[in-house]
């Protein structure tokens, strides 16, 4: 997942390099760690952007671009999604929870 978040964002990606079907998995992470896989894809890729939001002078559009989105209007509501609120609000709240 470290290696691939900025190009693979889809669990059935990363269940073929492990040699496994996207159920088998989801469900493996589901009893092991207690997440689905794409929560996991999800909350890396968030947190690496929240860490460049954080700790770079890179533009938002920067920063989509670094984790692979093609749009950065998508990338924005991605970030709103699962953030709550923002990459721009995000960033001048100085928020680092």
């Amino acid at each position: 997942l470290n290696q691939h978040y900025r190009t693979r964002r889809s669990v059935r990606d990363y269940a073929e390099l492990l040699h496994l079907t996207a159920n088998y998995l989801n469900a493996l992470c589901r009893r092991v760690l207690g997440q689905t896989a794409s929560d996991l894809i999800h909350a890396r890729v968030v947190l690496e952007a929240r860490r460049l939001l954080t700790h770079s002078a890179l533009s938002v559009a920067q920063v989509a671009d670094e984790l692979g989105f093609d749009d950065p209007s998508y990338f924005g509501r991605y970030f709103r999604k699962y953030v709550g609120q923002s990459p721009e609000a995000f960033r001048q709240s100085g928020n680092l929870s």
